[in-house]
């Protein structure tokens, strides 16, 4: 997050609780408040997902642009 907000990218890091910061972000989204994923709606192009345990990938589509791409890293298992 550090090296592409220095390249002059707006970051939002989305988290599973609002419990939790992390400096390197603009923006934050809790997915556990709806206001919070909701007022995010359709305003990112990419999300990098690098939650390496099971979760709801669709959930976060929502929140991309319409040319938005949603990034899959890590090994999700059955």
């Amino acid at each position: 997050m550090k090296l592409t907000k220095a390249l002059g990218a707006t970051v939002t890091a989305i988290l599973r609780s609002n419990a939790m910061s992390i400096g390197a972000a603009d923006k934050f989204v809790a997915m556990n408040e709806e206001g919070d994923v909701a007022s995010a709606g359709k305003s990112l192009d990419l999300i990098l997902d690098t939650v390496s345990v099971d979760h709801e990938v669709m959930a976060y589509n929502g929140m991309l642009d319409v040319n938005g791409i949603h990034v899959l890293l890590g090994f999700l298992k059955d």
